[in-house]
C-alpha cells in the first residue's frame, strides 16, 4: 500500500469511523442553527451535500444526521430527504450493502423516491483515464 502524505487527513484517520465522524460533522454546518458558526465550513458542507443532492435548495437545511442508524454508516436527513452515505477507506462495496440500507428505510415509512444513496470512497486508489 503506497504510504499517504502527512498532510493527508486520511494518513491519520484511518478508518472509516473516523472519515465516518468528520463527514457528520462537516455536515453539521449544513444545519441553520450552524450556519453562522463558521461562513467557510458552512459553504464547504453545502457544497458537499449540493455533489451528493443536487437538487438541493438555497433555502433548505440538514435536519438531521445519525451514524450507524440501520447500520448506515451516515444518515444525513434534508427536510424530507434521506441522504445514506456509505463510506469506503481501502475497502470495496459488498453484500449490496446501499440497497440494503434503502430497502430498511422504506421499511421505516420514508418513500423510495425521498432517498439519495452514495457510495463515498477515499483511501488510495487506481488512477482512471
Amino acid at each position: 500500500m503506497k504510504m499517504l502524505s502527512k498532510n493527508n487527513l486520511f494518513a491519520y484517520a484511518t478508518s472509516e469511523l473516523s472519515q465516518d465522524a468528520f463527514i457528520a460533522w462537516l455536515m453539521s454546518f449544513a444545519m441553520k442553527e450552524f450556519e453562522g458558526k463558521d461562513i467557510l465550513l458552512t459553504k464547504c458542507a453545502r457544497e458537499v451535500i449540493k455533489i451528493f443532492y443536487p437538487d438541493m435548495k438555497d433555502d433548505e437545511y440538514v435536519t438531521d444526521i445519525k451514524k450507524q442508524y440501520l447500520n448506515i454508516d451516515i444518515l444525513v436527513k434534508i427536510g424530507d430527504k434521506c441522504v445514506i452515505i456509505e463510506d469506503k477507506t481501502f475497502t470495496g462495496t459488498h453484500g449490496d450493502q446501499i440497497n440494503r440500507y434503502k430497502e430498511a428505510l422504506i421499511k421505516e415509512g420514508v418513500a423510495e423516491e425521498n432517498i439519495i444513496c452514495v457510495y463515498y470512497k477515499t483511501g488510495n486508489q487506481a488512477r482512471q483515464e
